[in-house]
């Protein structure tokens, strides 16, 4: 059951999976290239650049690079779970104050994220410094500075703090 579980041996077994998938369905007569086809392709792609990476551990010039990646994302684990938190909550918070735009038309501001999919995306953007901050208002804008000081200012330093010591 180890030899499953391991990471390595994990991505062989998903890229032969994808690979399998990927050669049946082209071969069939009938087969018209689809959206799922290249989505398909685009994770075997994906699954193949880890696999090359790990392929990079057998040599002295690289292996210790690719073990300093695997401990760093390893030791990302607790923040990441944070940062997604935060996007999360910011998400959630902006969505209301969106909707609350169109409820004054005298404002001429329009709403800035319709679907909850568009706020977490928003949210994401804006703590990689994406803004677009035209249709906010004055509470808005507040809770705007406020996501920008906590997702990108504190939590860049906390990662940053956390691949220093991950070395």
């Amino acid at each position: 059951m180890g030899y499953v579980l391991d990471i390595y041996n994990l991505i062989d077994m998903i890229l032969l999976i994808l690979d399998l998938y990927v050669v049946i369905t082209s071969h069939q007569t009938d087969f018209v290239i689809s959206y799922e086809f290249y989505l398909t392709m685009a994770v075997c792609s994906l699954f193949f650049m880890l696999k090359l990476l790990s392929l990079l551990r057998l040599f002295s010039g690289t292996g210790y690079l690719i073990h300093s990646i695997k401990f760093t994302i390893i030791s990302m684990g607790a923040f990441l779970l944070i940062f997604i938190l935060m996007v999360l909550g910011f998400a959630f918070t902006f969505r209301p104050m969106s909707s609350a735009n169109s409820l004054d038309p005298s404002s001429g501001l329009e709403p800035f994220i319709e679907t909850t999919y568009a706020g977490i995306k928003f949210s994401l953007m804006m703590s990689l410094a994406d803004w677009d901050y035209s249709n906010f208002d004055e509470p808005t804008f507040i809770i705007f500075l406020i996501a920008v000081l906590v997702e990108v200012i504190v939590m860049l330093n906390v990662l940053i703090a956390i691949v220093s010591n991950a070395f």
